[in-house]
């Protein structure tokens, strides 16, 4: 009776951290009786989301498409180990039914029993930190609409992301109702740390478990958020040569944050889903799903730049410039 695991996100809820242990700690994980799936198109294990499993070009307009293959790979494992586990945010994207039906019926061919498992957080507090991961990647920057600053905009994409109730209607019609699990990525998993909260998801203790390291993917800083955005309009991504000089001249410190109305305006559109998404998931209390408390926020937007601020990204970037300049002779 083989299990599988789908870790499918959601996005900037420690999925890089429960990546990295998996990864790490592959052993221990097999003395636990689980097969940590890592493999490629190549067949070989690699650390990371699996996104080269996924197809994004279509993502802006319709959604992420898992490639040919993937099913194949992964159903191989069901024959040698009683569980196995896979972990990708890229999940996360996908938002055509079809298509995720016809990825689960034939998972359904190979594995007796599969559970998919989401983190999700506040939306106010996910747009935000999401929006920001738009300055490093790609996929983010396509998806999302709006101005250089802390949200991105209320549009349709933005939408049918933190609709979490819409997301769990959507995998439950593929996967079986009661096989979707939401976990909220709130202070108590953040205080317990959210790899052993996933270890209790799988059923294995956390007790004497090999330490995590150090966080994965944390976010960036104010200036360098701002700044990247506009680089990668310009096509300097980050991992380049030029944009790596350049990144460690600018200011990592700081939060691009809205004000706390801004927030609260942003979040409150999915209040009447998330009383959906409470009484579906059984909470004591039907009309509350996240602690709706504010005051994380300033109560004026620093998201903007100013005249000091401004000027002073200008010589940062200026200064990484000109040594990627100097190096390259």
């Amino acid at each position: 009776m083989a299990k599988l695991y789908i870790h499918a996100g959601s996005h900037k809820t420690g999925t890089s951290s429960i990546q990295k242990y998996l990864f790490l700690n592959k052993k221990w994980f097999s003395m636990h009786g689980f097969y940590c799936y890592l493999e490629g198109p190549d067949n070989k294990p690699h650390r990371g989301n699996h996104s080269w499993w996924f197809d994004h070009s279509k993502l802006k307009e319709q959604s992420a498409y898992l490639r040919k293959g993937f099913v194949s790979s992964i159903s191989r494992f069901s024959e040698r180990y009683d569980n196995v586990v896979v972990s990708s945010e890229c999940f996360s994207w996908i938002f055509d039914a079809p298509h995720l039906e016809k990825i689960a019926k034939e998972l359904k061919e190979s594995f007796d029993e599969i559970e998919v498992i989401f983190y999700i957080r506040r939306q106010d507090r996910h747009a935000v930190s999401h929006y920001q991961q738009a300055a490093k990647s790609f996929a983010e920057k396509e998806f999302y609409s709006g101005r250089n600053g802390a949200l991105p905009d209320l549009d349709d994409n933005s939408i049918k992301y933190l609709d979490y109730y819409e997301k769990l209607l959507l995998w439950e019609a593929a996967f079986g109702r009661g096989s979707v699990t939401f976990r909220c990525f709130d202070d108590d998993v953040a205080s317990r740390g959210v790899v052993s909260d996933f270890l209790l998801c799988l059923g294995i203790s956390p007790i004497d478990r090999p330490q995590d390291g150090e966080r994965a993917n944390e976010s960036w800083g104010w200036e360098r958020t701002k700044v990247f955005r506009i680089l990668n309009e310009l096509g300097v991504r980050h991992q380049s040569e030029c944009g790596q000089v350049i990144k460690s001249f600018l200011n990592d410190e700081g939060k691009l944050l809205p004000s706390a109305e801004e927030a609260y305006e942003f979040y409150s559109y999915f209040k009447e889903s998330n009383k959906k998404l409470a009484k579906s998931l059984g909470y004591k209390d039907q009309f509350v799903c996240f602690e709706e408390d504010f005051s994380f926020y300033p109560k004026f937007s620093c998201d903007t730049f100013d005249e000091t601020s401004a000027n002073q990204a200008l010589l940062n970037l200026s200064k990484g410039f000109l040594e990627y300049i100097k190096a390259k002779g």
